[in-house]
């Protein structure tokens, strides 16, 4: 979820442009931007992510304290630490 989030920003870690293909970019982009590390601009929108996950504190944490590494330490850091643990 959070590799996702990070994703819909539109930019990879050195700030160009990504391709994208998802319908409902122009809302989850904004939503993406502006939340950055914090997942609740994007959960927020519950039309997607109802109102169970966006109402879990643990969940809430989790996808906030992964996509705090992707924008700390960059995707491919953020990754292999997942895939390390």
């Amino acid at each position: 979820m959070a590799a996702w989030f990070r994703y819909l920003t539109g930019l990879d870690d050195a700030g160009k442009p990504l391709p994208m293909s998802e319908p409902l970019i122009d809302t989850l982009g904004e939503l993406a931007r502006r939340g950055g590390p914090d997942p609740r601009p994007l959960l927020s929108l519950h039309s997607l992510f109802g109102d169970v996950l966006p109402g879990s504190p643990v969940f809430v944490e989790e996808v906030g304290r992964h996509l705090t590494c992707f924008y700390e330490k960059g995707s491919e850091a953020a990754l292999a630490g997942v895939l390390e643990s």
